[in-house]
């Protein structure tokens, strides 16, 4: 393996982990839902498929938000402590 190939992998590790943890986090619910709940004829391919529209969803919603730490992070402290004070107050509207 040479310098050249760890880089690239290295400059494409977020879409590596991203790709790789959602299509993992969709054969465990699909293994999950074989073991626990068996499906019933023409059952698994609709919930295969709403596994991996959820999939599809979060990498699309993940992405955002890396694009917008990448932002904030470039912009300075004062943004990111604005940005953690307005988190940490919309926290109690939004349940978590």
């Amino acid at each position: 393996m040479s310098f050249a190939s760890l880089t690239r992998i290295r400059r494409n590790q977020f879409w590596v982990f991203q790709f790789v943890g959602w299509a993992g986090v969709v054969v465990i619910l699909l293994l999950l839902s074989l073991l626990f709940n068996p499906p019933t004829t023409g059952y698994l391919i609709p919930l295969a498929s709403v596994y991996v529209s959820s999939a599809v969803v979060a990498v699309i919603l993940t992405s955002v938000l890396r694009l917008l730490y990448r932002l904030a992070w470039n912009r300075g402290f004062i943004l990111r402590f604005l940005l953690l004070g307005l988190a940490l107050y919309s926290r109690p509207y939004f349940g978590s």
